[in-house]
């Protein structure tokens, strides 16, 4: 018999745990555990991967620190600069994000692009919608392109084949919300008459 032991095989690059940063706090959303296979050599597949890497910052050669998350679900991420493909998280709280199929619930940013991705609730200085859709968006400049949002509200637009719900602001290109403060106040009003009128007839039938 051979007294050498079996080398301990080095874990892949999708098990290793990404290094340590003080700029980035994140916490994953821990999936179901399964039962115990009776093959000791089984190794379950990792859910996403969250690394480390370097953003080349458009227009400029400068690379700066990102958080990366590929195939990922987080409840909440803060960093300098997050990416996300094919990802989802709760609340993303960054300088810069860029999604590309991915959705998030809530971003806080200076500046974000996203693209075939959805959020809930969208507020920062400069973003970017590429076939994507959000529910409220809040930005000082926004440039959408074929995409659906429910509430915008910016000091300057620029859309292309989009449509928006309720729009609040200056925009250029072709945009035809179907509300606006004042189509949506009259909107109101005309709904209290009709309702009460209903009440109305209700309340004269009760009588009767």
């Amino acid at each position: 018999m051979s007294d050498e032991r079996p080398s301990t095989p080095k874990p892949t690059e999708t098990e290793l745990e990404a290094p340590g940063d003080d700029r980035v706090v994140s916490e994953r959303i821990q999936g179901p555990q399964t039962s115990a296979v009776a093959d000791e050599r089984y190794v379950a597949p990792p859910i996403g991967t969250l690394r480390e890497t370097l953003y080349k910052l458009p227009g400029s050669r400068e690379q700066v620190p990102a958080t990366e998350a590929t195939r990922a679900e987080l409840r909440s991420v803060t960093a300098t600069t997050v990416l996300m493909d094919r990802s989802g998280a709760e609340a993303i709280t960054a300088e810069r994000v860029q999604m590309e199929q991915s959705g998030a619930k809530s971003i806080d940013t200076k500046s974000a692009q996203l693209d075939h991705s959805g959020v809930v609730a969208l507020g920062s200085e400069h973003t970017v919608l590429l076939h994507s859709s959000a529910v409220q968006v809040v930005a000082e400049e926004v440039r959408v392109t074929n995409s659906t949002l429910g509430w915008l509200t910016t000091e300057r637009a620029t859309l292309e084949n989009s449509r928006v719900l309720l729009f609040v602001g200056t925009a250029e290109g072709d945009i035809r919300p179907v509300f606006t403060p004042r189509t949506a106040a009259i909107a109101g009003a005309a709904a209290g008459v009709v309702l009460a009128v209903l009440s109305l007839g209700f309340r004269a039938r009760g009588r009767r």
